[in-house]
């Protein structure tokens, strides 16, 4: 999936549910865009979020398809 925001360069970690995604799973391409594998669960929405220098995000809420 693709999350696309401002300020993302430098991005110490992405959280999909609460939980943190594998560093090798996800890449920053730049200030506006990261690119991340999802890790395998079950359909619905699941909160996500990302942490950069400046602090965690505000969750936002990404519906996994079935």
């Amino acid at each position: 999936m693709q999350i696309v925001g401002s300020g993302l360069l430098g991005a110490t970690a992405v959280t999909i549910d609460g939980d943190v995604v594998d560093h090798a799973m996800y890449q920053v391409i730049n200030n506006s865009t990261i690119i991340v594998i999802l890790p395998p669960g079950a359909a619905g929405t699941v909160p996500i979020t990302v942490t950069t220098p400046g602090g965690a995000s505000t969750a936002y809420a990404y519906a996994r398809a079935e």
